[in-house]
């Protein structure tokens, strides 16, 4: 089950609560988190590291799920379920962002991002995307292969900036991978890729 723990504005601790959601493997859950304010209401969002929420393995890509809570009394409450587009094929999920209107989740497994604007006006949470959104690779080698190989973080820093924080890498991996391990990326995107 995942936990939140919640903090004031100087980082001191306040509460904890459980959220009733059980997951199907101990070391796969929710991989990216975020916050929404929408009708009103605040919503904590839960993006699954596999797809359908499940492990990776077996599992087929384009199944991302964002898991939808809101804020209640003295927990949150799961209020729905945002299925990203089939056309994000993505292996694994691994890191959220929401700015300007705009989801934004990246992959580590296939070293990719993707871009999606919500509705201004929707009918309710499982409908919020507006689109299919755009995808985006991060760079490759000469021969095609991954080099940004464990992204674990995006944020936006501005309306066209965005920092990607890949993790340290892992001993089974090609060396290309280390190259850019537990470092800090900024970008900056085209405008016409940040709606």
């Amino acid at each position: 089950m995942p936990r939140v723990d919640e903090f004031d504005e100087s980082f001191a601790f306040i509460k904890n609560h459980w959220l009733n959601f059980p997951l199907k493997a101990g070391n796969k859950g929710f991989d990216g988190r975020t916050t929404l304010l929408y009708a009103g209401n605040d919503y904590l969002l839960g993006l699954c590291e596999g797809n359908n929420c499940k492990s990776s393995a077996g599992a087929r890509p384009g199944k991302g799920r964002i898991h939808v809570f809101k804020r209640a009394l003295e927990s949150w409450e799961h209020a729905s379920t945002i299925r990203l587009p089939k056309t994000v094929h993505f292996e694994d999920y691994s890191s959220l962002d929401l700015h300007n209107g705009c989801l934004t989740v990246i992959s580590q497994a296939s070293s990719a991002m993707w871009i999606g604007c919500l509705h201004a006006h929707s009918d309710g949470l499982e409908n919020l995307l507006a689109d299919d959104g755009r995808l985006f690779h991060f760079p490759r080698d000469n021969k095609g292969r991954l080099i940004y190989c464990n992204l674990e973080g995006v944020a936006w820093i501005g309306n066209d900036r965005l920092v990607v924080v890949p993790a340290k890498g892992k001993r089974d991996q090609h060396g290309r991978c280390a190259l850019h391990d537990q470092s800090i990326h900024v970008s900056r995107l085209p405008a016409a890729a940040c709606p």
